[in-house]
């Protein structure tokens, strides 16, 4: 009984660690980040985060999008861990503005095909602590 609760205490405690890492990181990049021209301030935009592949850190700052039902339900629907759901639905699922959240997969970050300034794409190097991208997304 006393290894599983030895076991279980490490596996609690390597959780807590991990998510320690990745508010600092979050906090590293959002204080090194300057935002295009025309971009909102950053307390304005719902911030997803996931660790990218060549050692990157792919983000999404957004404006969320009023809560819609029918897009809500297909996100739920066709989505997994959260992408979509995300931008179309409320909070818990949801994100609201000034919110950041670290996904598991970049994969599953939230998209769009436009957005302007409304949805601005980021990049950051775990190498050279740099960002290397922060531009405004498509033409929306």
């Amino acid at each position: 009984m006393a290894r599983i609760s030895v076991l279980l205490l490490a596996v609690a405690l390597n959780g807590c660690t991990q998510r320690s890492e990745r508010i600092m990181l979050m906090d590293e990049i959002e204080s090194a980040v300057r935002l295009p021209m025309h971009a909102l301030p950053l307390n304005r935009y719902a911030r997803a985060y996931a660790t990218a592949p060549n050692r990157r850190v792919a983000a999404v700052y957004f404006v969320p999008s009023p809560p819609n039902g029918d897009f809500c339900a297909t996100a739920l629907a066709r989505e997994k861990d959260g992408a979509q759901t995300a931008l179309f639905c409320p909070p818990p699922k949801g994100m609201k503005p000034g919110e950041r959240r670290w996904f598991e997969n970049y994969k599953f970050l939230p998209s769009a095909s436009d957005g302007g300034c409304a949805w601005i794409d980021i990049q950051f190097s775990l190498d050279t602590r740099a960002v290397e991208k922060a531009a405004c997304h498509g033409d929306g």
